[in-house]
C-alpha cells in the first residue's frame, strides 16, 4: 500500500514538473501578435539605452515581464541597444544638461526628488536623463515600425482549425 501511494505521489510531482515546463515556455516566448513583438522591441530598446544601475531601468524590466510583451524580443532589443549607448551617451549628456538646466527642469525635478522613491532613479544624472527622454522620443516611432513589419497572417490556432 505505501509503495502505491510512492507512486501516485511520484506521478503527481511528475505531472506538476511536465506542466510546469511548457508554463516557463510560455511566459518567455509568449506575445507573438504583432502588438506584442512591438512592444518588446521598443521596451527593450528603451531599457537598452538606460544606464542599468537604477530604479528606472528595473521598473522598465518589470514592465516588459509583467506587461504580456514578447520578451524574447526585448531581451535581444536590450542587448543590442545597450551596445548602441554608448555612442549616444555624448548626446544624452548634452541633451539632459539642457533639460535640468532649463527652468521647468528645475522647478519639476526639484518638486519631484521630495518623493521618496525618485532619487534611485538617478534622473539628476545628465546622461540617465537624456537617454531616458532619447527612449521616450523612439518609443512610439520603434513601436510603429516594428508593428508594421509584424505578418498579419491567422494565427497557429486559427490555421489548424480550417
Amino acid at each position: 500500500m505505501d509503495r502505491e501511494k510512492k507512486n501516485m505521489q511520484e506521478t503527481s510531482a511528475q505531472r506538476d514538473v511536465q506542466g510546469c515546463i511548457p508554463f516557463l515556455f510560455e511566459c518567455i516566448l509568449g506575445g507573438w501578435t504583432p502588438t506584442g513583438i512591438a512592444f518588446g522591441t521598443a521596451l527593450g530598446m528603451m531599457i537598452g539605452l538606460l544606464p542599468k544601475d537604477n530604479l528606472l531601468s528595473l521598473l522598465l524590466f518589470l514592465w516588459l515581464f509583467l506587461a504580456g510583451g514578447n520578451m524574447l524580443f526585448g531581451i535581444v532589443s536590450a542587448f543590442f541597444c545597450s551596445i548602441a549607448s554608448r555612442w549616444t551617451a555624448s548626446i544624452a549628456d548634452s541633451l539632459g544638461t539642457a533639460a535640468l538646466d532649463s527652468e521647468w527642469g528645475e522647478a519639476v525635478f526639484s518638486r519631484l526628488y521630495e518623493y521618496p522613491l525618485v532619487p534611485w532613479t538617478d534622473l539628476n544624472n545628465t546622461v540617465v536623463l537624456g537617454q531616458f527622454l532619447i527612449a521616450l522620443g523612439l518609443f512610439l516611432p520603434v513601436f510603429l515600425f516594428v508593428w508594421g513589419m509584424c505578418p498579419r497572417g491567422k494565427a497557429p490556432e486559427e490555421r489548424d482549425q480550417t
